[in-house]
């Protein structure tokens, strides 16, 4: 319980001192959905996400993969899943793009918060398929959406302007948190990192946003993801 109540701190904590930044994350001219001639959708068992576009077989993977970072996120927290009585109720949507070998936008998966006046918030998830379904990608994503829906659940009726948005640290840190817990961390990267001394500072944690996330090279975000899990784990 002492645990839960850390790291549900923590959410809140990092959303309060959050740098001002828009409410979307936008997609560069995304391409045109893929179309098989069906409008079919998914809904996962825990109907908390909606999945549209793609082949079938893409749709129910996904699905199988959202609920996985859903169920892992509420492992960690030790929460259950659903809404309180009287709390809003924020869909989570996942549009599949192209297809397999489809020449690669900037960004293959990025979320996107609407806010609709006459129904209220939704978040979306699109995702490009020309390299596959890249799971780590998808459940960071997943992961964001799930911790924007817990806030905008009480921020439903009350009409603020703030802008806010969900650092690169809580949500990788969250995952790796998650990841050492099951024991599919791989020990050997922490090793190397700590004896070159790679970690990031706290400071450095913090000043990571998420247009310089995208642009840090694997290594280094390797060590991002082992400092971030290691802030979390500590709290």
């Amino acid at each position: 319980m002492f645990a839960r109540s850390l790291i549900l701190g923590a959410f809140f904590t990092a959303l309060s001192i959050a740098e001002d930044a828009p409410r979307a994350v936008q997609v560069v001219e995304p391409p045109q959905p893929f179309d098989d001639g069906r409008q079919d959708r998914v809904i996962s068992s825990s109907e908390k996400f909606t999945i549209t576009g793609g082949e079938a077989q893409d749709r129910s993977t996904v699905a199988i993969l959202a609920e996985e970072a859903q169920n892992e996120l509420l492992r960690l927290t030790e929460e259950k899943g659903g809404r309180k009585e009287g709390e809003a109720k924020i869909p989570i949507n996942i549009t599949l793009y192209g297809k397999f070998g489809d020449p690669m936008p900037r960004r293959t998966v990025a979320m996107e918060i609407l806010d609709h006046e006459s129904s209220g918030y939704e978040l979306r998830i699109d995702v490009h398929l020309c390299r596959g379904i890249e799971k780590e990608h998808l459940k960071y994503a997943v992961t964001s959406a799930l911790i924007y829906e817990r806030t905008l659940r009480s921020r439903q009726d009350q009409g603020s302007d703030t802008a806010f948005v969900v650092p690169p640290w809580l949500v990788d840190g969250l995952q790796e948190a998650t990841a050492w817990r099951l024991n599919q961390s791989d020990r050997r990267l922490y090793q190397a990192i700590f004896k070159t001394g790679g970690l990031y500072k706290i400071d450095e944690i913090f000043s990571v946003t998420e247009p310089t996330y995208e642009d840090i090279d694997a290594a280094m975000r390797a060590a991002f993801r082992v400092s971030s899990g290691a802030l979390v784990m500590a709290l």
